[in-house]
């Protein structure tokens, strides 16, 4: 009796082992069936039943836009019981070495036939190394973007039909990426990159971000068929708080309480005698409703950074020059989502700076992204300005040259796309204006005289306030519009016709 038993049990056992051998070979032949379908191309694949480990060598895979290459992929801890008994995959892990991204927009986009993911899918941990990232533009073998990765995670993966047709396929618990590279073409004549950059769970960190033109001054002049800004930007360090984005009809969301800029180097360039652009520039509130990308930041915070503007006038001689250094500001509440609610907030923007290294100015700027009317409120005040300071703006633009010195000049405008109103009061100290002739190497003694007789300086100082009203030239920029006002009541206010 004992002996049958135990000839039962071995029987028995043996059975089991051989439907677990037999059954292996089966579900190893599945798997490296459906995988190979999947990757369409690769090198070998090696099922591990008892571990639950699948491992495939130089796996290649095509689907719709978007080309994966890697070097090598492995999936391990594989719930087979459950696969069997729901038709669900559920994996502790899977790890990718050496992936190549490639999105080309190029090729046209293929639907979605409805048959990858029936069932749901569980990673409880992804992990990428050494991977890079491309999206090809339509137009040539150019990259759109380009970033490589030395770490991508993710945790708690879910694929499922609810998160199937969405811009991004999938749900996840928790994320970290870190970039070593990154290259973003902006237009033509620029591109974006960044040295290294991270982000975990939405805490973000840009290093070395770049705006950089792809054309030196003369070069980018003979590319472009109208006036434009050349711009070449640097930041040292980007910080984000706690960014967060999501995907809503195919419109990437991005919110974040605070982005903190700090030792940016704006440097933009324009040259004058190339044609006009004379298309219609639209106001800051308009672009930013209008942006393709919906966004709130509660508060964006600059610190230490400058910014140099310089205009070409004239073949032979140097470009104007206007800058500004030790810029401190913030901004608050620059968002474009949820516009139609009835306690949508204004945009504010504080700022402070050196005016040419020297003279202190502030800036306060208002407007309501929301309000179709494009109203703003802007004011600011700048400290003393010696003549000498304006006089490399005044000579190759107004053909003037001044004496003396500003001690304070404040204006206050409120205004539209259409007009502005507002007022200037200026300060003054024994300020004089030098009226100059052949190509401003020589003063024009009547006209200077003339001109003169307009500025009371008998007194060590005066003070005029000016009001004024000014249309905006649509085809130019915000900024050109406030220049227009201020340079209207400077004049205005110190006499001048």
């Amino acid at each position: 009796m004992r002996k049958k038993t135990i000839f039962i049990i071995a029987g028995s056992v043996l059975g089991l082992l051989l439907l677990i051998i037999l059954g292996g070979f089966y579900f190893s032949g599945k798997i490296k069936d459906r995988i190979g379908k999947a990757v369409q191309d690769y090198e070998e694949i090696d099922v591990d039943l008892f571990q639950q480990n699948i491992h495939v060598k130089r796996v290649q895979m095509e689907q719709g836009q978007g080309t994966l290459s890697a070097a090598e992929v492995s999936v391990l801890g594989i719930s087979y019981w459950k696969y069997l008994t729901e038709g669900s995959l559920v994996m502790d892990q899977i790890v990718v070495r050496s992936p190549e991204i490639i999105i080309n927009r190029k090729k046209e986009k293929q639907q979605d036939s409805g048959k990858a993911f029936k069932k749901e899918i569980l990673i409880r941990d992804f992990q990428a190394t050494d991977g890079t990232f491309r999206l090809q533009n339509k137009d040539s073998t150019g990259n759109a973007i380009f970033f490589s990765f030395p770490e991508l995670k993710l945790s708690q993966i879910k694929i499922d039909s609810a998160s199937r047709g969405n811009m991004l396929p999938f749900k996840y618990e928790s994320y970290s990426l870190k970039s070593d590279s990154l290259a973003v073409s902006m237009n033509p004549q620029h591109f974006i990159a960044a040295e290294e950059f991270s982000v975990q769970n939405g805490k973000t960190s840009i290093s070395n971000f770049r705006i950089i033109p792809y054309y030196e001054r003369d070069e980018f002049d003979r590319q472009i068929p109208y006036e434009k800004d050349r711009i070449a930007l640097t930041v040292n360090q980007i910080t984000l708080d706690t960014l967060d984005f999501n995907f809503k009809n195919d419109t990437l969301h991005l919110y974040d309480p605070l982005l903190n800029v700090t030792g940016a180097d704006l440097d933009i360039y324009r040259n004058k005698l190339l044609p006009d652009d004379e298309r219609t520039k639209t106001l800051f509130s308009q672009k930013i409703r209008n942006s393709p990308v919906k966004f709130d930041f509660e508060k964006i915070q600059v610190n230490n950074s400058k910014i140099r503007y310089e205009e070409k006038l004239n073949e032979t001689g140097p470009p104007v020059k206007v800058f500004f250094t030790g810029i401190e500001g913030s901004v608050q509440d620059l968002q474009n989502i949820n516009l139609n609610t009835e306690d949508f907030p204004r945009t504010t923007v504080d700022a402070s700076a050196l005016f040419m290294g020297e003279t202190s100015l502030t800036l306060d700027w208002s407007f309501n992204v929301s309000n179709p009317n494009e109203k703003f409120l802007i004011s600011g005040e700048f400290g003393t300005v010696p003549g000498e300071l304006l006089n490399p703006m005044l000579k190759p633009s107004l053909g003037m040259e001044a004496e003396g010195k500003l001690q304070s000049v404040y204006f206050t405008f409120t205004g539209n796309e259409e007009m502005a109103t507002g007022d200037v009061r200026v300060s003054y100290d024994r300020f004089k204006i030098n009226i100059m002739k052949d190509q401003g190497r020589k003063e024009n003694k009547l006209l200077s005289a003339l001109a003169n007789l307009f500025v009371d300086n008998d007194g060590l100082s005066e003070q005029r306030t000016h009001s004024v009203e000014f249309t905006r030239d649509k085809t130019k920029s915000f900024w050109n519009y406030v220049w227009k006002g201020l340079k209207k009541g400077v004049i205005d206010a110190l006499g001048q016709l």
